[in-house]
């Protein structure tokens, strides 16, 4: 199934590659564009509010969040190292 996710994720982006210039379709992009950054919003406010319980892990996030915006640091080395630190800084504890 992920195949034909692909392949519609590729027809699209042909399409929009090729209607660039057309006013309607940026028109609409704005739109969308707007709809999934507030999506995007609501999902990160609903998993920091299950994450994000003590003063550590909200140092975790905004040190990531820093880290990624302002450096570019890479988003899969800063996820190891935010899991290491977080075994060095919680322990084993659950």
């Amino acid at each position: 199934m992920s195949v034909v996710y692909g392949l519609l994720a590729i027809l699209l982006a042909v399409f929009y590659v090729k209607s660039k210039g057309n006013v309607l379709l940026t028109s609409v992009m704005k739109g969308v564009g707007a709809a999934v950054v507030g999506l995007l919003l609501s999902i990160i406010f609903k998993m920091s509010k299950n994450t994000i319980k003590d003063l550590k892990a909200a140092l975790f996030a905004l040190t990531a969040f820093f880290a990624l915006a302002l450096f570019k640091l890479n988003p899969i080395g800063l996820i190891l190292t935010s899991g290491i630190l977080g075994l060095l800084v919680y322990g084993r504890r659950t």
